[in-house]
Formats: C-alpha cells, sequence, structure tokens
C-alpha cells in the first residue's frame, strides 16, 4: 500500500542511496553476535548495548548506540534466556490469535493485526523500532488489540452456551 501511495521511485531511490555495506551494518551486526558469544546465556543487560559494543567493535569514525537490527541487539543485551521468552509470549500471543475463529467482520481486524507484527518484523531487521518507546508502546497496543479481540468470541460462546 505504501509503494502504491508514494510510488516504487522513491523507495528504489532510498536504497540505493544507502547501500548496507558502505555504512557498516553488517560489521556492527558482526560485532554485536562477537558480544552475544562472549555472554550468551544472560546477555549483557538491556540498554547496555552503546557500553559493551565498543570492547567488540572495530575501529571506525561512527558511534553506534543501537545495532540498527532489534533481533541482534535483543539477543546481545539478553541472551539465550531473553530470546526464549521473548519467542514464547510471542507464540503464546499468536497461538491465541491464530486458533481463534473471527466471524466476517473482524477478518479485516486479523488482516490488519498480521499485516501490522509483519511490518514491524521486517523493518526490525534494519533499524532499532521497537528501542523508540511510541513505536514499542504501538506494538503493545496491536498484541493487545489483538488478544483482545481473539478472546471476544470465546466470551460470546460462553454467554451463549
Amino acid at each position: 500500500i505504501s509503494v502504491l501511495y508514494i510510488g516504487l521511485s522513491p523507495v528504489m531511490s532510498r536504497f540505493t542511496q544507502v547501500d548496507i555495506f558502505h555504512h557498516e551494518r553488517l560489521t556492527v551486526w558482526k560485532a554485536a553476535f562477537e558480544g552475544f558469544l562472549s555472554f550468551p546465556v544472560f546477555g549483557t543487560g538491556i540498554g547496555t548495548f552503546e557500553y559493551i559494543f565498543k570492547m567488540f567493535s572495530p575501529p571506525t569514525w561512527f558511534f553506534y548506540d543501537h545495532a540498527h537490527n532489534d533481533y541482534v541487539q535483543f539477543l546481545m543485551e539478553t541472551g539465550i534466556a531473553g530470546v526464549c521468552i521473548g519467542i514464547i509470549f510471542v507464540a503464546v500471543v499468536l497461538r491465541y490469535v491464530i486458533e481463534s475463529e473471527w466471524t466476517e467482520r473482524e477478518a479485516f481486524m486479523k488482516a490488519a493485526f498480521y499485516g501490522s507484527l509483519t511490518t514491524i518484523a521486517v523493518h526490525s531487521v534494519f533499524d532499532f523500532n521497537l528501542r523508540i518507546p511510541s513505536n514499542a508502546i504501538l506494538l503493545a497496543v496491536v498484541l493487545g488489540l489483538g488478544l483482545a479481540l481473539s478472546r471476544l468470541n470465546e466470551t460470546e460462546e460462553e454467554e451463549e452456551g
């Protein structure tokens, strides 16, 4: 929908201007992964990326306070324990939403739910969206709405039965 609204040319020109290899993102991701390997179980602690990253980064002119990849940064900061908790949380939410039977009227809401999650999931590969409070709050609202709508039908069925 965004491509239809703004056109394909601005999107393509943005990607040609920003070459992931010239901006050292892959180098940053590699260094962050090395940080994870040094603290694999519990990670370095949430919010410690900018401090710990200096230990693993090659000399650079740039200061990185985020990995520009939410997944890599989350892995480094929380380790395997945090990633497992995150996966369980997302799996439980998705299980409720997927298993619920939605009416035709709610199908649009379900499509919007999946579209929102897909958008943030893909964008988080290339940026630090969830480190911005408004984006994290919006994701929480979307997850809450998805859960509420999936539970709404269960409540109506219990009242009828």
